[in-house]
């Protein structure tokens, strides 16, 4: 069988005199967990153990991770076993959790040392606390436990009235059966006050000590929740009076049996029997009330409580921010609370944003996690429940996106990139460019420039937009810077004058063409312009790629101007329509005799007697592979003379 055991305590401890002012400083520092640690608490951790029939702990360690844990007073939760919220219910901002639903024998302790100032008039503690056991059936020294003791260290001695040691058993008086204990039995009580007048102690030393412990067996878990109350003045809620209220109620602690109050100091008329008392008309500044509260039977003691109205100071609500403008990747928003109160007393805060959550510590750091303007608002509360407030906004912004393209790039030409990054509304971006070789820029839009050297180079742009400098965007693309290819000379090409030759560029070299100088052609940029022959003419042709890289090829036309005869060095047969047959020209002769085409071994490919009739790069109907070919021109001069000549051509697939 398991065993729960749960304690959920608060400690409100009261300091009775007047004025308020000279009270505050009394106030043990952090006694009531506000500043949301465990500064001035001695934590410690062990073990629990039956020896001879008597329960025991040996403590080993301190602090010990989620068996010392704080809760937000914001929390909602409730306990599994008693069904009662985990936060206290007296509006503190935090309580600690002592303990936790683990097995093995584990115990934890919390101790407070303090002493009362030996001129303290009035000095009480009230605390809180709820229990919650699951009853094995062990020996009495091997059930769980719970210890709550008010130690009066000076003259070593319990303060019993408010010392308390429950060790689970079933005739534990007070308790109830959890309908959440399915398979075994539990008992739990719900929230209980218990109250001591320590005003007969000022000068001494006191220490609150708080143990919880699992079963000794290792087998049954405990748990504890504790809180302190932030007012140590002595003064009942709604005493001080904030200036310009025209009535108040007087608050007495949370959870007693039965409240009497009294409208002044000698018990004499009974004013009101509830937690509360209202005061309305506000009765005269310096009028004193009278609170006795009776705890439940057995579970502390006695106690009387003193209001006495007065004027409180209002607080004055202030805060900065480290920085207002913060990026949705990192954002961490650290508030300093600068708020002040004049009589120097404790104060609670609030702080709500609007995006629905809130906090209750004094300097509160906050992540929102969507982009936009915020309000972050700080409600500041004195004892006496005078409040103030301010309000201030931050923003959350979107980061950058960085993003570029670029056009074609060759080496010598001067190349642009264009930046497409998006700024998502912010006021400002910061650019930095690293294009290599040397080339920096922080320009949104650079300037134009030439890389001198192909190759393939990683380009990177950084950005960064105001409010997330501190996570700056890179956006990196490898690019091309391409060269051109080198420029050639062809054949020169001779033809008859008034002849129309188709000349020819070369290909796959690009797809843009320019011929130079704008001559004799019927068009300029392709890449088979028509040729008519007038003169002799030297054509620079531009090829230009898609990188606009540039390629100058040169065609030298050279035109007959005397009688004779002309053939090609070369010839294209590919069925282009350029080039594709060898055929003589003859200038100023009388007529062709014959015209034949032999190979490299002396046999005849082909021949024939017709004046412009050439030879196609066939032979017997197949087309011939590329190679040198060898001509034999017969024909008649104007002298009747008959003239042989011969000579090379290349044939080009």
């Amino acid at each position: 069988m398991r065993t729960a055991f749960l304690v959920l305590l608060t400690i409100l401890s009261s300091l009775l005199s007047s004025p308020v002012c000279s009270q505050v400083s009394l106030c043990p520092p952090n006694l009531d967990f506000e500043e949301g640690n465990f500064s001035s608490w001695d934590l410690r951790s062990g073990m629990a153990h039956s020896i001879a029939g008597v329960s025991s702990i040996d403590w080993s360690g301190g602090e010990a991770g989620d068996r010392h844990t704080m809760i937000r007073g914001s929390s909602l939760d409730i306990d599994p076993w008693g069904l009662f919220p985990v936060a206290c219910p007296n509006g503190s901002g935090f309580n600690v959790k002592l303990g936790n639903a683990n097995t093995g024998s584990e115990a934890e302790g919390m101790f407070y040392t303090f002493t009362i100032p030996p001129s303290t008039t009035s000095f009480s503690i009230i605390y809180y606390y709820a229990v919650v056991f699951e009853d094995p059936g062990h020996d009495f020294s091997e059930q769980p436990r719970f210890v709550a003791r008010i130690v009066n260290v000076t003259d070593n001695t319990d303060i019993n009235c408010v010392s308390f040691d429950f060790t689970a058993e079933a005739s534990l008086p007070g308790f109830q059966v959890s309908s959440q204990g399915a398979n075994t039995r539990v008992l739990y009580k719900d929230w209980t006050p218990v109250s001591l007048n320590l005003s007969a102690y000022a000068g001494k030393t006191i220490r609150l000590e708080f143990i919880t412990n699992d079963c000794t067996r290792g087998g049954h878990f405990g748990y504890a929740y504790v809180d302190v109350n932030s007012n140590c003045t002595g003064i009942i809620d709604g005493a001080s009076v904030c200036r310009g209220s025209s009535a108040t109620t007087l608050t007495a602690p949370y959870g007693f049996a039965s409240y009497a109050w009294y409208s002044d100091n000698t018990f004499s008329q009974l004013v009101g029997t509830n937690q509360q008392l209202a005061l309305n008309p506000l009765p005269s500044i310096g009028s004193t009330y009278t609170v006795i509260v009776d705890p439940f039977t057995g579970f502390g003691c006695r106690d009387t409580l003193y209001a006495i109205l007065n004027i409180a100071p209002i607080p004055i609500a202030g805060f900065t921010v480290n920085k207002d403008t913060q990026c949705i990747t990192n954002n961490s928003f650290s508030f300093d609370n600068t708020s002040t109160i004049s009589s120097g007393e404790p104060m609670t805060w609030l702080w709500k944003f609007s995006d629905g959550t809130t906090d209750r510590v004094k300097h509160p750091s906050k992540r929102f996690s969507s982009a936009g303007q915020f309000t972050a608002e700080l409600v500041i509360s004195s004892l006496s429940h005078c409040k103030d407030s301010i309000q201030k906004v931050v923003n959350v912004v979107l980061n950058g996106n960085p993003d570029f393209t670029w056009d074609s790039i060759c080496i010598g030409r001067t190349t642009r990139f264009e930046n497409l990054s998006s700024e998502n509304g912010t006021v400002s971006a910061h650019y930095n460019w690293d294009f290599k070789n040397g080339i920096l820029s922080d320009s949104k839009t650079p300037p134009g420039f030439v890389y001198p050297n192909p190759g393939n180079f990683d380009v990177t742009l950084i950005m960064s937009v105001y409010g997330c400098e501190t996570a700056p965007q890179i956006m990196a693309k490898s690019v091309r810077v391409n060269a051109p290819a080198k420029g050639i000379r062809y054949y020169d090409i001779t033809v008859p004058p008034g002849y129309d030759r188709y000349l020819e560029a070369r290909a796959r070299i690009g797809n843009n063409y320019d011929w130079q100088p704008a001559i004799q052609l019927n068009n300029y940029s392709v890449k088979n312009p028509l040729f008519h022959a007038i003169n002799d003419v030297e054509y620079k042709i531009n090829i230009t790629d898609i990188h606009t890289c540039i390629t100058s090829d040169t065609q030298q036309v050279w035109i007959l101007k005397k009688p004779g005869s002309y053939l090609p060095t070369a010839f294209t047969p590919n069925g282009d329509g350029l080039n594709d047959d060898l055929i003589p020209y003859l200038i100023g002769m009388k007529k062709l005799k014959r015209f034949s085409i032999y190979n490299r071994y002396g046999n005849l490919v082909f021949t024939t007697t017709t004046e412009n009739d050439g030879w196609d790069g066939t032979y017997k109907g197949k087309a011939l592979d590329t190679g040198v070919f060898i001509w034999l021109l017969e024909y008649v001069d104007n002298n009747d003379k008959a003239i042989t000549e011969k000579g090379n051509v290349t044939l080009i697939k």
